[in-house]
C-alpha cells in the first residue's frame, strides 16, 4: 500500500522555456496562450490523405487505424471562434472505436516544438453518451523523447497513457480534457510513473513530446454498436501553471457540462496498482481560486457526501474518481472556477484548478467554451 507523498520533479527544467504567443494581461493577472490547434486559421482539409493541416507548418491532426471506419474534416462554425475538427465514425471496423493523433508532426521522428517549457495541455471534445450506466475509457497518448537528439534517432519515444473515464453526453456539450505531468501508466510496464517521468533522463516530459493522440479505448460500443457517430475536437492548447498543484494524487482531470447545471468532474490519483485511502473535496467560485484564502471563501460542491469524494475507492485499487453535482441557477454565460483538494493526510495538501465557460455550447452546433485562461499567481 503506498500512500507517502512521492519527491515533486514536475518543475524542473533542462531547456529554455519556448515563449511563442503567451502574453500576460496585467488588470486580469491571466496568461494565455494561442491555441497550438483551433482548427480555424491557416487550417486545411487533405481529403486524399485523410487529414488536416497546418499551412504554417508541419502539424496534422490525422486519423489512426486499426479501430473504427473514420473520416475527418473541418467543421465550419462549430468551434469556438470558428472550424473545428469533425470526425465521422461511420462503420465499427476492427472495434467500433474513435481514435485520432491531434498533434502529428509529418517529420514523425522529431519532438513537437508548442509544449517546450509548457506542463499542461487541455483540449475540447463532444463525447457521446455511452448508455445508461456506462462510461467510456478514453486515453491521451504521448510519446516523448530526448529532444537534444531526437533528430538523430529514428524512434517515437517512450510511451505513456492518461486515463480517463467519462460518460459522455448527447446534448451537444463539450468534455474540456487536462493534462498534466503524470500519465497513469507507461506501456509495458505495471510500475506506477513518477511525475514528469523523463526527468531521470535528462528532459522534462513536455519537451519531450514528439506526437499525442485521444482514442476511445473501452467502451460499451465494442459489444454494442450504436451506429454512426460523429465526434468533434477543437482549441487544443499547451500552457505553463506556474503555480504549485498537486499531480501526484490529482492529475487527468476531465470536466464535461450535461445541461441544466449538471456537470461530472472526472480525475485519477497517484496509481493503477496500489490500494488507495484518499477521498477528496471540491469547491466551487465565480472567480479564480488562486490562494488559500479563495479556497477558504468558495463553495463545497452541491451534494458533496460526507467524508469526500470517493468512498468508494478506498481500500480498493480504482483509481478514478467523479464528482457529479447539479449548480442551481447557473450562468452559462460565465466562467466558473473549480479546485480539488485531496483530504488524506499523507498527500499533498496543495490544489487542482479546473475552469469552465459553457458559453454557446447549447447551441444546435457544438460551440467550444471561450477564454482558455490560466493563472500566473504563484500562492498555493
Amino acid at each position: 500500500m503506498k500512500v507517502a507523498r512521492r519527491e515533486k520533479n514536475q518543475n524542473i527544467r533542462f531547456l529554455p522555456p519556448m515563449l511563442g504567443a503567451l502574453y500576460i494581461s496585467i488588470f486580469s493577472g491571466f496568461a494565455t496562450a494561442e491555441p497550438f490547434a483551433d482548427y480555424d486559421t491557416d487550417w486545411q482539409h487533405n481529403s486524399v490523405d485523410k487529414r488536416l493541416e497546418h499551412t504554417a507548418s508541419t502539424i496534422w491532426t490525422t486519423l489512426a487505424g486499426g479501430h473504427a471506419v473514420q473520416e475527418i474534416s473541418l467543421a465550419p462554425n462549430a468551434g469556438a471562434k470558428g472550424a473545428a475538427a469533425k470526425i465521422d465514425v461511420t462503420e465499427y471496423g476492427d472495434d467500433g472505436l474513435f481514435k485520432i493523433y491531434f498533434a502529428y508532426d509529418e517529420d514523425r521522428y522529431t519532438t513537437l516544438s508548442a509544449p517546450v517549457g509548457q506542463n499542461r495541455m487541455v483540449l475540447y471534445v463532444t463525447i457521446p453518451s455511452a448508455g445508461e450506466g456506462n462510461e467510456h475509457t478514453f486515453h491521451i497518448g504521448t510519446y516523448s523523447k530526448d529532444p537534444a537528439t531526437a533528430h538523430t534517432t529514428s524512434n517515437v519515444g517512450n510511451h505513456w497513457y492518461h486515463y480517463y473515464e467519462l460518460r459522455g453526453t448527447n446534448e451537444n456539450y463539450w468534455t474540456k480534457m487536462y493534462m498534466d505531468t503524470h500519465p497513469q501508466h507507461e506501456v509495458s510496464s505495471k510500475v506506477p510513473p513518477e511525475e514528469n517521468p523523463t526527468s531521470p533522463s535528462g528532459f522534462n516530459y513536455f519537451d519531450g513530446l514528439s506526437r499525442l493522440y485521444l482514442q476511445m479505448r473501452y467502451s460499451a460500443f465494442q459489444s454494442n454498436w450504436p451506429g454512426p457517430y460523429t465526434m468533434y475536437v477543437d482549441e487544443v492548447e499547451f500552457y505553463d501553471e506556474t503555480r504549485t498543484e498537486n499531480e501526484y494524487s490529482i492529475n487527468s482531470v476531465a470536466i464535461t457540462y450535461r445541461g441544466a447545471g449538471e456537470f461530472d468532474i472526472d480525475w485519477s490519483s497517484f496509481s493503477l496498482y496500489d490500494i488507495h485511502n484518499e477521498t477528496y473535496e471540491v469547491k466551487y467560485s465565480s472567480n479564480p481560486i488562486n490562494t488559500t484564502a479563495d479556497y477558504d471563501n468558495a463553495q463545497l460542491l452541491p451534494g458533496t457526501p460526507a467524508g469526500g469524494w470517493g468512498l468508494d475507492n478506498v481500500g480498493h485499487h480504482d483509481n478514478h474518481y467523479r464528482a457529479n453535482f447539479t449548480i442551481a441557477g447557473l450562468d452559462e454565460s460565465k466562467t466558473i472556477y473549480f479546485a480539488i483538494k485531496d483530504l488524506y493526510a499523507d498527500h499533498p495538501k496543495e490544489l487542482k484548478r479546473v475552469d469552465y465557460l459553457v458559453g454557446g455550447s447549447g447551441d444546435s452546433k457544438p460551440k467550444a467554451p471561450a477564454g482558455l485562461k490560466v493563472s500566473m499567481a504563484t500562492a498555493k
